[in-house]
């Protein structure tokens, strides 16, 4: 199986639960790649799009992605550009409006104008999505919007803020159970 890891805006393939889900699933035979992507200068689709196909050739060519915050929204673009067609995507605390926390301008070619959700849906065969019940950045209403127009549920982790190393999350066992199905 051959897997992306995005990190969000802010972010580094070192954050959060990156690294930890990358180990987990290399020890499983997985070809795992975690991109450094531009953020916060020359962060845009288009320059994470530029990174992408500069740190692994062959992108497109994967069975399953995962993107946490603004690397959700990455993962949708790449969806609807049908630049990916992976069996499984995880969409982690994933952006898909603005949030009013000052990221606007850096997530907005990510988000503005509006998904095509048919593209997407018609891009992968399986979507997960998790949230966190206390997200600081991620509205409820967000995930809401995402499993409404993908038709799956969302995977709600209580307490569990933006599923970031600030809410604890260093590591990510949850998911484990969707990944091991």
């Amino acid at each position: 199986m051959k897997a992306l890891i995005f990190h969000g805006t802010h972010g580094t393939p070192q954050g959060n639960w990156f690294q930890w889900l990358q180990e987990h699933l290399m020890v499983q035979g997985w070809q795992v790649a975690t991109p450094k992507l531009p953020t916060p200068e020359g962060q845009s689709y288009d320059n994470w799009k530029t990174a992408l196909e500069e740190q692994v050739p062959g992108f497109a060519d994967v069975d399953v992605v995962f993107g946490h915050s603004c690397g959700g929204s990455f993962v949708l673009r790449l969806l609807e550009d049908n630049l990916i067609q992976p069996q499984k995507s995880y969409l982690i605390a994933t952006v898909i409006t603005p949030t009013g926390h000052g990221l606007d301008e850096l997530n907005s070619t990510f988000i503005d104008p509006g998904f095509n959700w048919e593209k997407i849906k018609t891009a992968c065969d399986d979507f997960v999505i998790f949230q966190g019940s206390d997200d600081p950045y991620v509205s409820m209403e967000q995930a809401e919007t995402l499993s409404k127009n993908l038709g799956t549920p969302i995977q709600l982790l209580e307490k569990a803020g933006h599923i970031n190393a600030d809410a604890g999350y260093t590591d990510f066992p949850e998911i484990l159970d969707f990944i091991d199905e």
